[in-house]
């Protein structure tokens, strides 16, 4: 089944406004963008999961027909054999075809991660979970991250687990990240 949807050709139109919207995200001076390539689905997080990770995205991605690529592939990887079986595992049901791909500027980060505005097990701090570099490690769990438990009044943070090398965040950026929870909760009337 993945290969059949690898195979699909984008219609003519779909492209040419992907390939506009492409160009059109290429800085000043720049001939082309880099950008990231993202899967966005409804299967991916719900009220009690959390499933980042279960279709393909690209990161890095440079030039038009790359950019093409990338699209399909993420739209592919809705019927590959993880996206199934996770989807499977939870529901039962085979997943409902409903995603979205997300073309966007790539911005280089020194740290990455996920924030909880609520601890996942109960508990009312948040929980960042961090790692060096780009993120894409965290969302598909190959890698294991810094988790921190935030007090959400004060920014206050706490490591969670042993510390595995010799990352440590700027107390500064834990606080920011606590102030950026805390507007979300706002925005959304909640965790």
């Amino acid at each position: 089944v993945l290969k059949l949807f690898q195979a699909i050709t984008l219609p003519v139109g779909l492209r040419v406004e992907i390939l506009a919207q492409y160009e059109e995200l290429a800085g000043e001076g720049e001939s082309e963008a880099v950008v990231a390539v993202r899967s966005s689905a409804a299967t991916e997080d719900g009220a009690s999961w959390s499933e980042a990770g279960q279709y393909d995205s690209f990161l890095g991605v440079r030039g038009a027909e790359a950019v093409i690529e990338a699209v399909v592939r993420t739209l592919a990887s809705f019927a590959s054999q993880r996206a199934i079986v996770t989807c499977l595992r939870r529901t039962q049901a085979p997943p409902r075809p409903a995603m979205a791909v997300v073309v966007q500027r790539m911005v280089e980060g020194d740290v990455s991660g996920i924030l909880f505005t609520r601890e996942p097990c109960g508990g009312d701090s948040m929980v960042a979970e961090l790692v060096e570099g780009r993120g894409a490690a965290l969302a598909d769990g190959t890698v294991t991250p810094h988790r921190f438990l935030i007090d959400r009044d004060t920014g206050a943070s706490t490591r969670l687990g042993e510390k595995v090398d010799g990352f440590v965040p700027a107390p500064s950026l834990l606080r920011a990240l606590a102030e950026m929870g805390r507007r979300v909760e706002q925005a959304f009337s909640g965790p």
